[in-house]
């Protein structure tokens, strides 16, 4: 059986907007030519307490590693990758895979989970697919149903004989004999769930979101967060403690954080640096102890990347605001400049791989801010052939973002099928909500609405490269605040689609 909560683009925030561009140039790192920009993954195992290291997948190839799971008795782990390879230690049996299966994937596999009873994993992708090998068995999947906001985790219960899905925007699928118990949808600030983690008894989960908030459900208890104390760097784990009276959370830069009977044996900070994110923590429930893995890239012509900070991450976001890419001068290559990055590289026609590669680099620093095909008065183009944003005002490009359209899929409602399409013409907007708006099709945020049937340009806590709505104009939350903020699109401004 299915429980869930709607899926939506919940999110509530006001962050602080980008200031005036005013980076130098001249700042810029020294750099160095490349051959190429062929990007490839590796992974580091950190063990801790009475995790054993086992073995780390050491063998390049093109898809990063996303997740680690332990056997039931701790004396091996299974290491999985975004294209659905298996990597196996210790005692941990091969039990198949997606990749040696040659299975089609719809979609990267973001989460793996092993059977808490015998030898056995899950592996579920964004788009909620579920493979299942050795003893874990399939309990129901949601693909190939539409989803507005991605799957970012997997949970098994205590039997071994159902799981849990988390979705970024905070709704909870259950299958099998999993028990829903709450979710956090339109409960985020500004964030999007990144991990879940149940209790010993599967009487209750705890939900932990990229800003580092802990929400708490069922007979959760709630121990603290990591809120406000990771640098900047986001949240991309949980795991429980060996007692089930705490829980680890730890950021992207290796950062451990401890809460209630959870014991610190270590992190990876320090060891977690340029190339390298940390993914996951994992415990050794019969044994104490931890892992954690980092994914590593060896890419040759990649300049700065996500998780990075410093004078790289600073002259990056000087040169894309110096050209109207909007995001926060900070100094760290976090999610917003990653909006910016898809953004100049959508521009340009480069990959979208939101990494910054020595070619992307030369271009950027070689263009010159865009020209809107508006040439008076104020206008939004939404230009969905390049999946961008632009605040236009006689003829000049004031800022450039990120966005994601409709997806042209088919979709259905109260009985009528429809393709999520954002309709081409001239339009304004009508009206708008200063808050978080639920419709039947999700929520959104500070909606400014340019049609009669509700197609509008709002905030959400996932904007990919792609176009993925259905048929709404995807900004971030930070992006829309700031909209509100310096008023860009008040009731009556012109917008554009084309």
């Amino acid at each position: 059986m299915l429980v869930a909560a709607a899926l939506g683009s919940a999110g509530v925030a006001v962050l602080g907007g980008a200031p005036a561009a005013q980076a130098s140039m001249a700042h810029a790192p020294s750099l160095r030519a490349f051959a190429s920009t062929t990007v490839t993954h590796d992974a580091t195992v950190f063990a801790f307490g009475g995790a054993s290291f086992a073995g780390s997948p050491g063998v390049a190839q093109p898809a990063p590693l996303i997740g680690l799971a332990p056997r039931p008795d701790g004396t091996g782990y299974w290491v999985a990758s975004a294209d659905g390879g298996i990597y196996n230690y210790g005692t941990a049996p091969f039990l198949g895979s997606p990749r040696t299966s040659h299975l089609r994937l719809n979609a990267p596999i973001v989460a793996i989970v092993s059977d808490p009873v015998a030898p056995g994993y899950w592996l579920v992708s964004s788009r909620g697919q579920v493979f299942p090998y050795g003893a874990a068995k399939w309990y129901g999947a949601l693909y190939p149903a539409p989803l507005t906001a991605p799957i970012v985790a997997i949970a098994a219960t205590p039997t071994g004989k159902g799981y849990w899905f988390a979705a970024a925007d905070g709704g909870v699928f259950t299958f099998g004999d999993a028990a829903f118990h709450g979710s956090a949808f339109g409960l985020l600030a500004g964030s999007a769930i990144v991990a879940m983690t149940p209790t010993f008894s599967g009487s209750g989960y705890w939900l932990t979101a990229s800003n580092g908030g802990v929400f708490t459900f069922g007979a959760a208890s709630f121990y603290g967060s990591a809120y406000g104390r990771t640098n900047g760097a986001p949240v991309v784990s949980t795991a429980r403690s060996l007692h089930g009276l705490g829980y680890y959370v730890l950021d992207a830069k290796g950062g451990l954080y401890t809460f209630g009977d959870a014991s610190f044996g270590g992190s990876a900070s320090g060891s977690v640096t340029f190339l390298r994110r940390a993914v996951t923590v994992s415990t050794a429930l019969t044994r104490g102890g931890y892992w954690i893995l980092a994914d590593n890239q060896t890419a040759s012509g990649v300049v700065i990347a996500p998780g990075q900070s410093g004078a790289g991450p600073s002259a990056l976001q000087g040169a894309l605001l110096t050209r109207g890419f909007w995001l926060q001068l900070d100094g760290v290559y976090d999610d917003l400049t990653m909006q910016a990055v898809y953004a100049f590289q959508k521009v340009l026609g480069r990959p979208r791989t939101g990494v910054v590669t020595m070619g992307d680099w030369l271009a950027l620093q070689a263009m010159s801010r865009p020209v809107p095909r508006s040439t008076s008065g104020s206008t939004a183009e939404i230009d969905l052939a390049r999946q961008v944003l632009i605040i236009a005002n006689n003829g000049v490009t004031v800022w450039i973002y990120n966005t994601s359209t409709g997806s042209g899929a088919p979709y259905s409602y109260n009985g009528v099928n429809y393709l999520a399409i954002t309709p081409v013409g001239h339009f304004s907007i009508l009206r708008q909500i200063d808050g978080l708006d639920i419709s039947h099709l999700g929520t959104l945020w500070r909606p400014k609405f340019f049609t009669t049937d509700g197609v509008a340009v709002h905030g959400s806590p996932s904007i990919p490269p792609y176009p993925a709505s259905h048929g709404c104009v995807r900004l971030t939350n930070a992006a829309i605040d700031w909209i509100w903020a310096k008023n860009l699109l008040p009731i009556g401004a012109a917008v554009w689609v084309y």
